[in-house]
């Protein structure tokens, strides 16, 4: 922004130092005319005495003169002076009205009174009334930075030239009328930056703090009813992404996609401004809170419309905030303020979706703020910690690997769940080195597992969204596995489904480099995502993990019984195995077992454990390879 402002500050500068310069350079050639015809007066006044007569007709004639010459100058200061006064009541005044009196105070200036005055502006002119037949005429060029946009045209039926004050009058009126064209200019661009957005051309924060503003004053001056006054505050979820992996131009093109839809969703009456990075704020007028949640639920679905950008489609959803006038708040910082506060709890809902503030969110904001804190330094405190949790084979029962599963105990917290503070990770970008931490570890302890024997053993990781977009991810990954000397079908990175979803052609191209290498690849959570069938025979993965929501209510006989199937199906269609996730009692492994299902994982066969407890109750005991209460 500093950048924008600097050339406009430095044109305005010299348009104001250029105009105070002509001025000044004007009354002085004036104060020097008079001072020299003052001394000559004074001259002939000493020698009055000796020559009478002659000296004073002489004198006579010379002080009627200069008195007529005086006279001129003053309504040549005077028509200068009015000229600055038109100019700046433009555009208040209309431009024809500003024409036609500045031509008319020129040629009431003029030593010809007869003198015949046209003025063009910007493609449009005006001339004085009186027609004569000219002789001849003067043309005066009137610039802004350096480029003619109009004239000063004057036309005598004398044969004389103009006067020298005549001709530099006019010159100085037209470079009077550049100059404060430019100033003026310069300030309504300067104007146009101080409350407009650079990128979207919407109104900034200034702009529509001073908006609603004023709209809340009307309301309580008028005491408006029938009618809500809301803010609704907006942040794109997950936006960073985008930004990361497809860089900050096809981010800004996005940006200003969604920003020219957001204009043609809004009534008349309503506000939307840009406040910086991903984040929007709405004015909305509604009858009803009814209504104020349809308005939401229209922002919601325009934003995940795919946007064509960069030769992709890119999709992406938001979550809301909303605070009403005047019970969440009665200045425009509190509602902002409090909107901003319950699009936060919108996120923790799970995202796109949209939430009304209300007064209990504060405490739950300190403390997420808190969490954030005591998070930030997890990591170098050595807080953080990996879970093991054992898979399981449905055709054997033999003990196939297990899924590495993070874990924080913090100091006078105790154990933080994951739901607390994973989505809080992901949020702030702590995902991205709190993920590179756990590859590491865990190949790490899978390689200290294999070196004692249990060499069949298979890790699997979870890589978030932040993670697996990361530029250099791939490399990365494939270091550390280098670094931990372990065989690359030892781990398989478990990848969420929208993860790939939001930019399937970048997504399916890593995944083709991860599996060149040598791992193995997983879909997490299938079936909570958005991918088509179309897509998924694409993906070069070698397992479908069942999200624990269909598992959950599997033994209710309602549609999860097909979903699960459907999903075990396909994935043998595909030639992908399948995984079940969450399995908690006898009869969801038994039914999962029928289904065909290749495997197996949760609470009924073996809970997350350190890695002392895990090696101690899988690893070491007799039937380490088989889960014996399943047999």
């Amino acid at each position: 922004m500093n950048d924008a402002f600097s050339p406009l500050i430095l044109s305005l500068c010299i348009a104001q130092l250029l105009l105070l310069v002509w001025v000044w350079r004007y009354f002085r050639r004036v104060q020097q005319r008079l001072m020299a015809e003052n001394q000559d007066l004074q001259h002939l006044l000493t020698t009055s005495s000796t020559h009478s007569d002659l000296m004073t007709a002489e004198l006579k004639t010379r002080v009627a003169d200069k008195q007529a010459e005086l006279s001129n100058s003053l309504q040549v200061l005077n028509c200068l002076y009015k000229t600055s006064q038109l100019i700046e009541s433009y555009p208040q005044q209309t431009l024809s009205k500003v024409l036609s009196d500045i031509a008319q105070r020129v040629q009431l200036a003029l030593s010809f009174p007869d003198s015949h005055v046209c003025l063009s502006l910007y493609g449009e002119k005006f001339e004085t009334d009186n027609l004569i037949t000219a002789i001849w005429c003067v043309h005066f060029p009137i610039r802004v930075m350096g480029t003619e946009i109009g004239y000063l045209q004057i036309c005598q039926t004398e044969a004389d030239r103009l006067s020298e004050t005549d001709e530099s009058m006019s010159c100085e009126i037209c470079v009077q009328i550049g100059n404060l064209l430019a100033r003026k200019k310069a300030n309504e661009e300067l104007y146009r930056l101080a409350h407009t957005d650079y990128l979207t051309r919407l109104p900034n924060r200034y702009a529509f703090n001073k908006l609603v503003d004023e709209h809340i004053r009307q309301w309580q001056q008028n005491c408006v009813s029938g009618q809500l006054l809301a803010i609704v505050f907006l942040d794109l979820d997950r936006f960073k992404n985008i930004n990361d992996s497809m860089g900050h131009q096809h981010g800004d093109m996005l940006l200003k996609i969604i920003a020219e839809r957001f204009k043609t969703l809004l009534k008349q009456a309503d506000v939307v401004a840009r406040l910086g990075g991903d984040e929007f704020i709405f004015m909305i007028l509604a009858p009803s809170r009814i209504d104020l949640q349809a308005t939401a639920r229209c922002i919601l679905d325009i934003i995940k419309v795919p946007c064509h950008v960069g030769g992709r489609d890119l999709s992406v959803s938001g979550s809301l905030g909303i605070a009403v006038y005047p019970q969440d708040g009665t200045e425009v910082d509190t509602l902002v303020q409090h909107a901003d506060v319950a699009m936060y709890h919108a996120k923790q809902a799970g995202r796109n979706t949209f939430q009304f503030y209300r007064a209990q969110m504060n405490a739950r904001t300190l403390e997420l703020l808190a969490l954030e804190s005591d998070l930030r330094t997890a990591l170098e405190r050595q807080e953080l910690l990996l879970y093991y949790q054992p898979q399981f084979s449905l055709h054997d029962g033999q003990l196939e690997g297990c899924e590495a599963l993070l874990r924080w105990y913090a100091p006078g917290r105790g154990m933080v769940p994951p739901s607390e503070f994973i989505m809080l990770a992901e949020e702030t970008g702590l995902i991205v080195p709190i993920g590179e931490w756990v590859l590491k570890t865990a190949c790490q302890q899978l390689k200290q597992w294999h070196i004692l024997g249990f060499d069949y053993l298979k890790m699997a990781i979870n890589v978030s969204s932040l993670q697996f977009r990361e530029s250099q991810f791939v490399t990365q990954a494939s270091q550390i596995l280098s670094k931990s000397e372990l065989p690359m079908h030892a781990v398989e990175l478990e990848i969420t489904e929208s993860s790939i979803i939001d930019d399937i052609k970048l997504a399916i191209e890593k995944l083709h480099k991860l599996r060149k290498l040598g791992f193995k690849v997983s879909i997490d959570d299938f079936g909570t995502g958005y991918s088509s069938l179309n897509y998924l025979k694409q993906f070069p993965v070698d397992k479908l993990k069942i999200d624990c929501s269909f598992v959950r209510d599997l033994a209710q006989g309602n549609h999860d019984e097909a979903i699960v199937k459907t999903i075990v199906m396909l994935g043998h269609n595909l030639n992908l195995n399948v995984l079940a996730e969450g399995v908690e009692t006898q009869q969801q492994y038994e039914l999962l077992q029928s289904y065909g299902t290749d495997a197996v994982q949760g609470f009924l066969t073996g809970k997350p454990q350190d890695a002392e407890q895990f090696q101690r109750l899988f690893l070491n005991a007799d039937t380490a390879h088989q889960s014996s209460s399943l047999m």
